[in-house]
């Protein structure tokens, strides 16, 4: 038997491995990031100067998606085993988006007092598209089969943007 008759599959295996595993580590650099998002804003103690961390972790939360979403795009379609780690990934990614946009809700009358609701409510927009983007993305690369339920596992993070969006909409 050839030597290359082995590598080739191999390769193809390592690079399919790879695809996974790619957006499942976006996933969790969306999660750090939307996390240390949360932190900010929850231990916030409403000051001006206080909104510097806050407006940083907006921007990585910012760049972290977008380059989640070009990952996703770069990769090759995913099997079932690769789409149910990327779905695992998702579920945990859905519970702090959830948790940090309920701490900004929350945060709002802080917000208000800064006259930083507007750019809250700019940053929440750009965010929702970026999500909504690497969303699209990675369920494009599940089965067909799978992607409606793919669909159904961000749906809460959709739910939760728009109601934010509608707390800091005038």
């Amino acid at each position: 038997m050839k030597l290359s008759a082995i590598l080739v599959p191999l390769t193809f295996l390592r690079i399919a491995v790879a695809e996974g595993t790619a957006i499942v580590g976006a996933l969790k650099e969306v999660h750090n990031v939307t996390t240390n998002l949360g932190n900010s804003v929850a231990n916030w103690d409403g000051s001006m100067l206080g909104m510097v961390p806050i407006l940083t972790e907006n921007t990585f939360l910012l760049v972290s998606v977008i380059k989640g979403t070009k990952t996703a795009e770069k990769s090759e379609p995913l099997n079932l085993g690769q789409a149910i780690e990327v779905a695992n990934a998702a579920s945990t990614l859905v519970k702090s988006v959830n948790s940090t946009l309920s701490i900004i809700i929350n945060a709002k009358p802080k917000f208000d007092k800064l006259s930083m609701s507007p750019v809250t409510l700019a940053n929440l927009g750009l965010q929702k598209n970026a999500a909504d983007e690497m969303s699209t993305a990675i369920i494009s690369k599940v089965p067909a089969d799978y992607q409606g339920f793919a669909r159904s596992l961000v749906t809460p993070i959709t739910n939760s943007f728009q109601l934010a969006i509608d707390t800091f909409h005038p």
